[in-house]
């Protein structure tokens, strides 16, 4: 004989059944061997990353610190903020005070009454609050401001709040 019969067989007896649940079971089975793998070459990947960041940790300080910087000053806005107080300082000696008359002083002619005093009187308010300007005005491209606004221009420009 030559050892092939029909109670003989090197098969393991799996079957088609076998052979189709098993074909079910990878395929339900398959995404999740996919991500085990994938979390398995990142995590390799991590670990050499680690390993050269060991040996080069100079390298990467200064790279770190160069970033910060950048992130620093787009953050601050400092090159704005630079140019901003330039233009200032230039715009400042554009700003001119008005030149009012002298005001006469007269002696109160009774102690109940008031002083008589010549205030200028002009039909100018202030380009922002609206308030009748005084003696110290600031005029600056036809358009005139009260003290506590020129300082509040004065502050907004620098950016100081």
């Amino acid at each position: 004989m030559t050892g092939v019969g029909v109670g003989m067989s090197n098969r393991d007896g799996i079957g088609c059944l076998g052979s189709i649940l098993s074909l079910v079971l990878l395929a339900v089975l398959w995404p999740y061997i996919i991500a085990a793998i994938g979390i398995y070459i990142a995590f390799l990947i991590l670990v050499e990353i680690l390993a050269w960041i060991a040996t080069n940790w100079i390298m990467v300080g200064v790279w770190l610190m160069f970033f910060l910087g950048i992130y620093l000053v787009l953050k601050y806005k400092l090159p704005s903020r630079a140019f901003a107080r330039i233009a200032f300082k230039r715009e400042k000696a554009s700003f001119k005070t008005i030149d009012w008359p002298a005001a006469p002083q007269r002696a109160p002619e009774h102690s109940t009454k008031d002083p008589s005093v010549f205030t200028p009187s002009t039909n100018l308010y202030c380009y922002w609050c609206t308030k009748k300007l005084g003696l110290q005005s600031w005029e600056r491209s036809g358009k005139y401001y009260c003290q506590s606004c020129y300082e509040a221009i004065c502050k907004k420009k620098l950016d100081i709040e």
